[in-house]
């Protein structure tokens, strides 16, 4: 039995906080609550559960503690001053994206990738697992802040990001699609389905489909596109979409990764992009704060940490 303490953590005014106890039986372990630390008398708004779980890896590979934002319909009335009912927490989901061992990252632009998941990216690359990456449009529209259009950008992009990637993916192509005009129909599903059909990842990595027209066209397009055949493929076990760098998505994330020690790494990688200089974020300073405000839900011994955010789209545990 591995005992972790959990904390509940309520967004609104204060904190709401319990300690729990996570047991392991089976295949499935049970959360238990135990003895309220701070309780409020309303609580009427679902509670954010941020869990934290120290994987037992196989042979050692994964002993990483996991940061899980677990989203569920826990709405305790006015009247109803005691714990909600016990919460059942399949840890198989977590180990499951661990132990992927073909990734296929695709998205719509060279330096999506490092932007979005390269923390993720680099995890995976480290333990073995076979990285690949596709970019769908050719670049062509991002140049440097200030700077003129550049000749043969599309070549210049793709060789920046193959750069950037070098430690990490295993191969990193692209459609050369219209950067701009990207649209989720024939054209883009069709292309990368073939890929995808070729490379049969069991984990997939995209952009978010972001509702409120926020996020980049092209990110949104590529998020449908991609989702689209996932849910058709069945050797694609899990499909998880990455943060939007805009802020004000309606993103909601479903999961975190540590990637303090992949930072420096990560800051290499974005140095790379030259021919987008001027770019906010492209900057370590960028990353590090988007990063460091998530590490309150993984508790406060984790304060400093640097974490990418993620949200699973499909999951399939056999």
């Amino acid at each position: 039995m591995r005992m972790s303490q959990i904390e509940t953590i309520r967004p609104q005014k204060k904190a709401f906080i319990r300690n729990l106890d996570i047991c392991r039986r089976g295949s499935l372990p049970r959360i238990e609550w135990r003895k309220p630390v701070y309780l409020f008398e309303s609580i009427t708004q679902p509670v954010v559960i941020a869990v934290r779980i120290h994987l037992l890896g196989r042979e050692g590979a994964y002993g990483d503690r996991a940061a899980l934002d677990l989203r569920r319909d826990l709405i305790a009335s006015k009247n109803h001053a005691g714990p909600p009912p016990h919460l059942v927490v399949d840890t198989r989901l977590l180990i499951m994206i661990s132990e992927a061992t073909k990734i296929l990252a695709v998205f719509a632009h060279p330096d999506d990738a490092e932007l979005l998941c390269f923390g993720l990216l680099k995890k995976f690359a480290d333990r073995g697992a076979d990285v690949r990456v596709l970019i769908a449009s050719d670049g062509s529209r991002g140049v440097a802040v200030g700077s003129d259009p550049v000749q043969d950008l599309s070549q210049i992009r793709m060789a920046e990001t193959s750069a950037a990637l070098a430690t990490v993916a295993a191969s990193v192509e692209t459609l050369l699609l219209c950067d701009g005009a990207l649209d989720p129909g024939r054209e883009l599903v069709s292309a990368i389905e073939a890929v995808m059909q070729r490379e049969r990842p069991d984990l997939v990595v995209t952009h978010y489909g972001d509702k409120t027209g926020t996020d980049h066209n092209d990110h949104a397009a590529v998020a449908l596109a991609v989702r689209n055949i996932c849910y058709r493929k069945h050797y694609v076990k899990a499909l998880i979409s990455c943060e939007p760098l805009q802020p004000f998505t309606d993103f909601v994330p479903s999961f975190f990764v540590d990637i303090s020690e992949q930072m420096s790494a990560k800051s290499v990688a974005l140095s790379c992009h030259a021919s987008q200089a001027g770019r906010h974020y492209l900057s370590e300073v960028f990353h590090r704060a988007r990063g460091q405000r998530w590490a309150a839900l993984a508790g406060p011994e984790r304060v400093g940490a640097i974490f990418e955010a993620f949200r699973i789209e499909k999951m399939v545990i056999d």
